[in-house]
């Protein structure tokens, strides 16, 4: 059984208890009412985080159009915790969400699922992301892909865009960034 999530309010420093089955869920705050995600606090040692708690409704931005049918996206990032946040981000936008832990599992499911767009970390064990975008750019069915990374350097971000990448973003990200990303790449934004 896995203990719960502790974490606090930024509005009102409030310390919340909260079961781990409500993991990458939205609730209000039960002192000041303000709308968290639940999520768990990284250490102050960690990379990779997800740093938001008040999502847009993208329904109301100019470009937006969400007729069509449901975009099946497959989130690649060997952290649990962060693949699991990015897949309730795109559910609650109303996408299909397929995920995958390593660059092995991610081209195999890939080729299975056919992806309308893939977000792949670069470091994973096994086989890293830019193996996998340097497969998909030899095929002709390729999905867009928006890659995320710890990693620093221009030469990374030039790399995998001359492979095809429609997007790199730098770790720790704000899910706006990618959400925004995301409905570019598939259409539903202009």
């Amino acid at each position: 059984m896995r203990s719960p999530i502790r974490l606090r309010c930024r509005g009102c420093n409030a310390r919340i208890k909260a079961p781990f089955q409500l993991l990458g869920q939205r609730r209000p705050c039960p002192q000041c009412g303000r709308h968290l995600t639940i999520q768990v606090q990284p250490p102050e040692d960690s990379g990779p985080m997800l740093l938001t708690d008040n999502l847009p409704d993208l329904s109301a931005l100019p470009g937006y159009t969400s007729s069509g049918p449901r975009k099946v996206i497959l989130v690649v990032d060997d952290d649990p915790e962060l693949n699991n946040g990015i897949r309730s981000l795109f559910e609650r936008h109303g996408h299909q969400v397929i995920q995958a832990y390593d660059g092995v599992e991610a081209k195999e499911k890939a080729l299975r699922h056919q992806p309308d767009l893939m977000v792949l970390d670069v470091m994973m064990p096994r086989m890293g992301g830019v193996p996998v975008l340097e497969y998909f750019h030899r095929q002709s069915q390729a999905p867009p892909v928006i890659m995320i990374t710890a990693q620093e350097g221009s030469q990374h971000r030039a790399y995998a865009q001359s492979l095809g990448a429609v997007d790199y973003i730098r770790k720790p990200f704000d899910l706006r960034r990618l959400l925004e990303s995301a409905e570019k790449s598939l259409g539903l934004r202009q």
